[in-house]
């Protein structure tokens, strides 16, 4: 049912490439018969980066969760790679019960609408079915949160300026998917958002804080449309 992408037949640069390669192999040489799962996610996985900006973000599922082999992932991590890699790991009984963040059941609806491949993925394992109705019922719970990190992200005078934009790019993908739409990466988050709710596209890396404060003032005050 599930395509198997390689991880040389990723779309991707080859400094990620590479760098997705050697976590992969040590990966394997860590869990061995207890990878059940790995998928490179996020805009890596869907072949759409931007160099020195998107991080790769890896989705694992083990037979056991063992804390011994965690540590050793990121170990792995923390000498491998200068590109930032985030792991997201289950265990076979948490995913195949749907034990899983917003994040992974978002993946995981990539992965069913062919946006996303697998690049490992052990038979015996059980991958939950992700609906878009589901989607947007855990989107509609994490939504304040977001909102509310972002403002106060804001209020802090050194603010980190690429967590804002992840954090904005969260809240509209939110706003997109309550629409019927799924997108695919960052671009096309902003691209969307901006068609299916009138709101004014700009270069953020020119008028960034003007951007940002349309764009809270615009949550802040307008209804949410659910379709």
């Amino acid at each position: 049912m599930f395509n198997i992408i390689e991880i040389d037949e990723l779309n991707v640069c080859d400094s990620y490439k590479d760098n997705i390669m050697k976590f992969y192999k040590e990966i394997k040489n860590i869990l061995q018969d207890n990878l059940m799962l790995f998928m490179v996610t996020g805009s890596v996985g869907i072949g759409k980066i931007h160099e020195g900006w998107s991080d790769i973000d890896i989705l694992i599922v083990t037979k056991s969760y063992i804390i011994d082999d965690i540590r050793k992932i990121q170990e792995v991590i923390s000498k491998l790679s200068n590109i930032k890699i985030g792991t997201t790991i289950y265990s076979q009984k948490e995913f195949e019960n749907n034990m899983i963040d917003g994040k992974t059941m978002y993946s995981l609806l990539n992965l069913y609408s062919n946006n996303l491949h697998l690049n490992y993925y052990n038979t015996k394992l059980k991958i939950p079915e992700i609906t878009l109705n589901m989607m947007k019922q855990k989107h509609l719970a994490l939504l304040p949160d977001y909102v509310h990190k972002l403002k106060r992200l804001v209020y802090i005078n050194k603010y980190d300026k690429k967590t804002i934009i992840k954090t904005m790019n969260l809240i509209m993908k939110i706003y997109v998917v309550q629409r019927n739409v799924i997108p695919k990466e960052y671009e096309d988050v902003f691209n969307k958002f901006s068609y299916l709710y009138n709101f004014k596209k700009i270069d953020i890396s020119k008028e960034f804080e003007d951007y940002l404060k349309k764009f809270i003032e615009f949550i802040s005050n307008n209804k949410l449309l659910i379709e």
